[in-house]
């Protein structure tokens, strides 16, 4: 595989193109069902997905109890708050915009790393950090930067976009929470079965502790409750296999074969990759300030991690 070309490159991009079409699929196949119950499956199925392979790769499990203590952390704040958050948000504001929010994250994760391990801002990262917070402000100012928010009740826009901005902060605590682990070396499948499998656990108590299960015809989103047909199962299973599965292969690769400035920041176009995937199997129109917004937004995020 090093004989290849830019293959760290190549696997980033990689990357940020199935995370954008598993991003459109769950939104396709997970209408009408709740984001809470729509998170459970997807890390249900991407947990045991991962499982299988850290065993039959035998991979080497982590013995301390701080890794395994942080990294369960860094999985019920980020896959299971953040997650369900982040689909919410999908629901209400659509992929897009869900995927233009997103671009918060390392902000987000730079703030909290300034916080809680005292790191330090170069003034080119400073600038990327404003340059992103402002292009995603703009977008969000003006309402025809996604058309699809045209005619949308306020306040229900209004709480998408609070869930996606939650989103973004709950990552970015998790990517740092996740760096306590860090003192000794996890392997990435491990390390995220874990986090996964912590995630399915707070999901599970939340689930019974709320009653999430009851029986609703409109759900928190606006939708319409549907019952999970085998096609939905399918989609969605399909989705977290290649989202959660593949995208992680994707991003171990980039990882040992290129700059972790470089994968960062190419993982990171997923908003770009999106808006054709979305148009195609969503309808889901861009307009010129949501485009521009979204590329001025990356330059921003390619600032903060050179």
């Amino acid at each position: 595989m090093d004989s290849i070309p830019n293959i760290g490159e190549v696997a980033a991009i990689g990357a940020a193109v199935v995370w954008s079409c598993s991003i459109v699929a769950f939104k396709y196949f997970g209408d009408g069902i709740s984001s809470g119950r729509l998170n459970l499956m997807k890390n249900s199925i991407a947990g045991f997905l991962l499982l299988v392979t850290s065993f039959a790769l035998s991979v080497n499990w982590p013995t301390e109890s701080k890794v395994w203590l942080w990294m369960s952390i860094s999985g019920v704040i980020g896959l299971a708050a953040g997650d369900t958050a982040g689909f919410f948000c999908m629901k209400v504001l659509g992929a897009q915009a869900s995927a233009a929010l997103q671009l918060l994250i390392p902000p987000f994760t730079v703030l909290m790393a300034i916080i809680s391990i005292h790191e330090t801002l170069s003034l080119t990262q400073q600038l990327g950090m404003a340059i992103t917070i402002l292009c995603i402000g703009g977008a969000l100012y003006f309402r025809s930067s996604f058309p699809r928010w045209q005619g949308l009740d306020r306040k229900l826009m209004f709480k998408g976009i609070l869930a996606g901005v939650f989103s973004a902060a709950c990552q970015g605590v998790s990517i740092v929470s996740a760096r306590h682990a860090m003192s000794v070396e996890v392997d990435p499948f491990a390390g995220t079965t874990i986090r996964l499998g912590a995630s399915v656990v707070a999901l599970v108590l939340v689930a019974q502790l709320t009653n999430l299960r009851r029986k609703r015809v409109v759900d928190m989103a606006g939708e319409v409750v549907q019952p999970l047909t085998f096609l939905k199962f399918s989609g969605i299973a399909a989705a977290s296999f290649v989202g959660s599965y593949i995208g992680l292969t994707l991003l171990s690769i980039s990882a040992t074969h290129a700059k972790a400035g470089v994968t960062a920041s190419l993982a990171a176009t997923v908003p770009i990759w999106i808006i054709p995937v979305s148009y195609v199997f969503l309808g889901e129109r861009a307009s010129w300030r949501s485009v521009g917004c979204t590329v001025f937004a990356l330059v921003g995020v390619f600032l903060i991690f050179i």
